[in-house]
């Protein structure tokens, strides 16, 4: 049985015992016929996985060695942040979405093809992140593509803290960022921090940086960027700078 993400466990014991390099005796993966490219950028294929389960460059040398191509890096941040506590992640029972979403769905004991989550984008430190995505940069094949998902911190200051409690996530609502004022201050911040990451995980290694503007489950304003487009664009454009 191949190793997957433990719900069970913490985020951090997930990516502590994470699977060691060449974890598994997986079959030698056949050439996707074709040629591709993804973001101008020659790849095997177009079978990519999005940032959820690669919490490493163990975890992301894995799923390429299991034959994914495209392998986005968890999100990372300038500062450590911890994980909301268990659970976080739960097979939910969701019947078809028609005319509306329910807004209490039942928890199931087997994955049924829906998850609910709330980690809340948990970090590494970046001295220890960007270690680590320069290790899978060194390491991941050719025809392979890394990308490395960045959101930026509201509550960044000069000096990076080392941890932050889960009472972090009671910052900036939604509401803040359409005020003057303060708020425009707070967006201003935000994006010079989301441009920080992105220059790190390039000088990293990162081929490709993804810029994490929706996260509905925190209630800062890095994550509720999606509802504001002219921030939103605000804050692209300052990573593009």
């Amino acid at each position: 049985m191949y190793p997957t993400y433990d719900p069970h466990r913490t985020w951090l014991q997930n990516l502590q015992e994470s699977p060691a390099p060449g974890t598994g005796q997986v079959s030698p993966v056949p050439p996707f016929p074709g040629q591709w490219s993804w973001c101008g950028i020659p790849v095997e294929s177009p079978l990519g996985i999005p940032a959820g389960p690669l919490l490493n460059s163990n975890w992301l040398l894995y799923y390429a060695q299991l034959g994914f191509d495209i392998l986005v890096y968890k999100t990372v941040r300038s500062e450590a942040r911890d994980c909301y506590p268990l659970p976080n992640l739960l097979p939910v029972q969701v019947p078809q979405v028609s005319g509306g979403f329910p807004s209490v769905v039942p928890a199931s004991d087997q994955m049924q093809g829906t998850w609910a989550v709330s980690f809340g984008m948990p970090s590494l430190p970046p001295e220890q992140w960007r270690a680590d995505v320069e290790l899978a940069a060194n390491q991941l094949p050719s025809g392979k593509i890394l990308v490395v998902s960045v959101v930026g911190s509201s509550t960044a200051t000069g000096h990076r803290q080392q941890s932050h409690s889960s009472s972090s996530r009671e910052s900036v609502g939604s509401a803040g960022l359409s005020q003057s004022g303060a708020a425009n201050h707070e967006i201003e911040r935000l994006a010079n921090d989301f441009a920080l990451c992105a220059r790190w995980a390039v000088e990293s290694g990162a081929q490709v940086v993804e810029a994490n503007f929706s996260c509905p489950n925190v209630c800062s304003a890095d994550g509720q960027l999606y509802q504001h487009p002219e921030q939103a664009a605000h804050v692209a454009a300052a990573i593009r700078s």
